[in-house]
């Protein structure tokens, strides 16, 4: 079990020094100042896996409103649509009971709606685990 848990390690910190390697040849060995870029690029190295469920939903919106625009666009727009990703994801905080009875259906009890609610909270409030 240890040596699949280095072996995840050593993957991670190998594409980390490939995205501080791209950096650098993009900027130079001085890439300070640049550190939205460099985000992109790391987490371009990192799989391209969005930070959170807010920058997720805002590049959903950029995309559908720009839909010829380029990655790059929308790497550089999305923060822009944040707003209006936290306002669409919290009118979903409070479901249909269409949707309470199915959650409460996934395992027949009565909690789908606070579960529901925190999952929510926690993808919008931040210091609350996911937003």
């Amino acid at each position: 079990a240890a040596r699949k848990v280095l072996a995840t390690h050593a993957g991670e910190v190998e594409r980390l020094r490939e995205a501080l390697r791209r950096i650098e040849k993009h900027y130079g060995s001085n890439a300070e100042g640049e550190t939205e870029t460099m985000r992109q690029i790391a987490r371009q190295a990192l799989g391209g896996q969005p930070m959170n469920m807010i920058e997720l939903v805002a590049r959903a919106l950029a995309r559908r409103n720009f839909p010829v625009g380029s990655d790059a666009d929308i790497d550089a727009m999305w923060e822009g649509w944040a707003d209006d990703a936290i306002a669409a994801i919290q009118a979903m905080r409070d479901p249909t009971p269409e949707m309470i009875e199915a959650g409460e259906a996934v395992d027949g009890t009565v909690t789908a709606l606070p579960i529901w609610q925190a999952m929510i909270d926690a993808a919008t409030v931040p210091g609350s685990g996911e937003g």
